[in-house]
């Protein structure tokens, strides 16, 4: 059945873009849990990685992505329009840990893609629906 008042057409835009704000506010949060999460990103890390805090992860084990918390901090959201939301991790070496590179040494060190780890645990269809029946 159409939406025929102009102001019911409004009152429902208005809910969506308040269940969308909601859903953006979700994607950050869930992105920096599971940066911070401790997860085997790839069992090719080419050796042992040592911590600022002085830990010592042994190649292979389970790791999380936050050393010195600056990557995981540095994620911005922008709102372009109503349904379109930019998030951006600007650390400078932000795009070499998602995508992976090449350390001094000419070892590949694994790309860790936290955003994808992040659409594979959490359903975000299903987020947004709940977000919306709350507000309808």
């Amino acid at each position: 059945m159409p939406i025929r008042s102009k102001s019911n057409r409004q009152a429902l835009y208005s809910k969506l873009e308040a269940a969308f704000i909601e859903l953006s506010k979700d994607f950050a949060e869930e992105n920096t849990t599971t940066i911070q999460r401790k997860i085997v990103w790839d069992a090719s890390f080419p050796n042992a990685t040592k911590r600022k805090n002085g830990e010592i992860v042994p190649k292979g084990k389970v790791r999380n992505t936050v050393d010195t918390a600056r990557l995981r901090d540095s994620l911005t959201v922008e709102q372009i329009s109503s349904f379109h939301h930019c998030f951006t991790w600007d650390a400078p070496y932000a795009g070499l840990v998602y995508t992976g590179y090449k350390n001094k040494q000419g070892q590949l060190i694994p790309a860790r893609r936290w955003v994808a780890k992040t659409l594979q645990r959490v359903d975000f269809n299903q987020r947004f629906k709940i977000h919306l029946t709350s507000k309808l």
